[in-house]
């Protein structure tokens, strides 16, 4: 039997190193277009993640988490080998493949886990589920580019659907934790107008409701923020201050490990915190301040300085969204968790595609500092936003207690 957490680090883990295998051997397979490529194939993943993220959740509470895992990754392998044909249609499609495997890992991962973890230990549950993001981020990085080199990209790909198929075969062995959170469908025709009508109540609750707003603010923002590290890192660092490629690629890897690391300290601090989303608020400030510092950096700085900031920018760009998620499930009823999740993740999903986008408009105009600035400048406000919300809810909860004790 699988215990539900090594299945949501299983999912997560081969579902993200899926996603990042084509972007990671583009160079490779479109030649000098790879760059144009990899922002078209990106997008389409994350608009398709979205969309299924947030459309899922009345599934994922029929199949059961579990189940719903395995068809994520079918799907995903079967992007996979699509993007084998190597055409730009094939890479697109394989992409919306890819995403609709990637959507509903998240909100299926909180519904099992909101079920079978105690809320005092979700800050650190939820974290060692969400390692699996960078963990196959960091096994792209440094096991495609060899095998890309040593068997070609078509085996590669080929190796990295077999393990999305695999995965999903093995995580068979855990589908009786469905059986407890399975939720019958409406009755009659009331289905179609029931899922329309909880699609629409749901994006309405994660962009309205006082508990939750805030944290889908911190998810687009921190989101936008990590997705710029990821994005732009590299070229700064090989840029305005003149680093080579290992050396940058070096320190890139070096912040995703960082943030795993990061992501399981602060799960572990949150479930010893009164409020999760103060510490929501706090974790915007220090993205914030790594970004500015970022945005100061020269080429005169010592390199233990430019690694100290960057390390601080990957522990705190990475490493919120455990924290986020358990604060999230905690907020949530537990048999609505796989829908306020995915619409959560969905609202999430426009900062990993709306960061990069402003940034590189801000590159082009005013260059680096700038760019990195605005990122700061718009987590700083997230956080202050987060922070006067946690103050308002601790102040009310204190009222709350003394009426209750007259």
């Amino acid at each position: 039997m699988l215990p539900p957490l090594l299945v949501t680090l299983i999912a997560h883990t081969v579902l993200s190193l899926s996603a990042a295998s084509v972007p990671v051997l583009m160079p490779m397979i479109a030649g000098a277009d790879a760059a144009a490529v990899i922002g078209s194939f990106t997008a389409v993943l994350y608009a398709s993640a979205a969309l299924t993220s947030l459309s899922t959740g009345h599934l994922i509470q029929r199949i059961g988490p579990v189940t719903a895992i395995q068809m994520a990754l079918f799907a995903c392998a079967a992007g996979v080998l699509l993007c084998q044909i190597g055409s730009l249609p094939a890479l697109i499609g394989g992409a919306v493949l890819i995403g609709i495997g990637y959507g509903p890992v998240t909100p299926a991962g909180s519904l099992l886990l909101s079920f079978t973890v105690p809320v005092r230990r979700f800050g650190l549950a939820f974290s060692i589920n969400r390692t699996g993001v960078p963990g196959g981020i960091a096994l792209a990085g440094l096991i495609l580019p060899r095998t890309g080199q040593a068997l070609g990209w078509h085996l590669s790909l080929a190796g990295i659907a077999g393990a999305a198929l695999a995965a999903a075969l093995a995580l068979g062995a855990g589908r009786f934790l469905d059986r407890p959170i399975r939720r019958p469908p409406p009755s009659g025709g009331r289905m179609g107008r029931s899922l329309v009508s909880g699609l629409v109540a749901n994006l309405g609750h994660v962009l309205t409701d006082r508990a939750v707003a805030p944290l889908s603010l911190a998810s687009v923002v921190y989101l936008g923020a990590q997705s710029c590290l990821a994005a732009f890192l590299v070229a700064f660092l090989m840029g305005p201050m003149g680093m080579t490629a290992v050396e940058a690629g070096a320190l890139l890897a070096a912040a995703q490990a960082v943030g795993i690391g990061a992501r399981l300290a602060l799960g572990m601090m949150s479930d010893l915190l009164p409020s999760r989303l103060a510490m929501v608020g706090l974790i915007g400030l220090v993205i914030a301040l790594a970004a500015g510092l970022t945005a100061a950096m020269s080429p005169g700085w010592p390199g233990i300085i430019v690694t100290a900031v960057v390390l601080l920018y990957g522990a705190s760009a990475l490493g919120w969204n455990g924290v986020v998620l358990a604060a999230l499930a905690q907020a949530a009823p537990r048999e609505r968790a796989a829908e306020i999740s995915g619409a959560s993740t969905a609202v999430a999903y426009a900062g990993a595609v709306a960061g990069p986008g402003l940034f590189a408009l801000v590159l082009e105009a005013a260059g680096f500092a700038a760019a990195f600035a605005t990122v700061a400048g718009i987590a700083v406000l997230a956080a202050l936003v987060i922070l006067y919300r946690a103050s308002s809810a601790s102040a009310a909860d204190r009222r709350s207690r003394r009426s209750r004790g007259r």
